[in-house]
């Protein structure tokens, strides 16, 4: 059953026009750029580089701060161990 499934959502699939994509306009006569070493572009983002902004600092540890208070959130148990007991008391009578 599954591989018929599967051949008619192929089918389906194969079917559907290709999307209409808008392409920007194409400069025949625009030089390749240049290719510059690894090396070189590494040195821009290492030890030499200018260090942040106190604001783009400040605005980065609030958002570290931020993430990490909602990771501790999401740790927590999603439900207390009287309403885990009472569920699963309404699944048990569920059940029976």
């Amino acid at each position: 059953m599954r591989p018929f499934c599967l051949l008619i959502a192929l089918t389906l699939a194969a079917c559907t026009p290709a999307p209409e994509l808008e392409t920007p306009p194409v400069d025949d006569g625009a030089p390749y750029p240049r290719l510059a070493p690894i090396s070189q572009l590494l040195d821009g983002i290492g030890p030499n580089a200018a260090p942040p902004d106190a604001e783009a600092d400040a605005a980065l540890q609030a958002r570290a701060a931020a993430l990490r208070e909602r990771a501790a959130t999401l740790r927590q148990p999603a439900l207390t161990e009287a309403q885990r007991q009472a569920l699963q008391g309404a699944l048990d009578r569920r059940a029976e």
